[in-house]
């Protein structure tokens, strides 16, 4: 008797910040960047992207807000509820000129998705 397993493959990308700094993420999380999104279908076999005008703290800023909403996405029997609170926390305490560094590589990135979900209700 033969036991088959199945097992997902996920494909993961590597993001290289302007100062060296490297990210490994699963595809499905970089891919929530319009910017990113936009390489991986034009280039298809990129796995390293190299972004020239982010540097790694704000990149893995970025990235752990992907992480979530990814993570967020694939449970769908759970409201957003909890994500919101995540999202106000996450930039809660943030000094302003780390706002707005944020938001420019958010704004580089095509993070529309961020944007959004930072403005008030």
């Amino acid at each position: 008797m033969s036991s088959s397993s199945t097992t997902t493959t996920t494909r993961l990308l590597t993001l290289k910040a302007s100062d060296g700094v490297t990210f490994e993420v699963e595809e499905v999380v970089a891919t929530k960047l319009g910017a990113i999104n936009n390489m991986v279908e034009e280039d298809g076999s990129e796995d390293l992207i190299c972004l020239p005008n982010v540097n790694g703290k704000f990149l893995g800023m970025v990235l752990e807000w992907c992480k979530k909403h990814a993570k967020d996405n694939t449970n769908s029997n759970k409201g957003n509820d909890g994500v919101k609170k995540w999202d106000k926390e996450f930039v809660k305490d943030l000094h302003q000129n780390t706002l707005y560094h944020l938001l420019m590589a958010v704004d580089y990135l095509s993070g529309t998705e961020f944007i959004t979900t930072q403005t008030p209700d």
